[in-house]
């Protein structure tokens, strides 16, 4: 079960599909393959809801992260906890209104507690939510509830010395 910290969100206008960004329907175990192919990357991975401010509210200073750090080894991944049915209608706008220009991926077929649980199994499923590999692929932290730019680059730096 995922529970929302604060707040909500109304989607404005829908630009045309073309523009979109790409959201490929996933389940947990083709989401850990695609850390796992990453590996060699700090990969950090944003769980994510449409009705979620504060994920919406975070996802400039995770861009800005990706933008700035790229070419230093990270990898940024967006997965959104919705049904699939609103890719187009919802998630796909929500992306392209923070300048999400990266594929990313929703939750297909995994009931939420799985997600949860492979995740971190000492995550609540508050979101957002975001997960931190190393080079190697190891989870190494969990950052629960809306965070700012400076608290995921703090944690981000230490990682991408190594």
């Amino acid at each position: 079960m995922f529970f929302l910290l604060a707040g909500g969100f109304t989607a404005q206008g829908q630009p045309g599909a073309e523009s979109l960004p790409a959201v490929t329907p996933v389940d947990i175990d083709q989401l850990m393959e695609k850390v796992k192919q990453d590996s060699g990357n700090v990969v950090l991975v944003n769980a994510w809801a449409s009705w979620c401010k504060p994920c919406q509210e975070e996802m400039p200073a995770l861009v800005k992260l990706r933008k700035i750090n790229y070419n230093k080894g990270f990898r940024l991944i967006f997965i959104a906890i919705d049904d699939t049915e609103i890719i187009d209608r919802t998630i796909r706008p929500i992306l392209k209104k923070h300048a999400v220009s990266f594929p990313s991926y929703i939750l297909s077929r995994t009931p939420d507690n799985v997600f949860i649980e492979k995740m971190n199994s000492k995550w609540s499923g508050a979101l957002p939510a975001s997960f931190i590999y190393d080079r190697k692929g190891t989870p190494v932290t969990m950052l629960v509830g809306g965070k700012k730019y400076q608290q995921f680059a703090d944690v981000l730096q230490k990682l991408l010395q190594h």
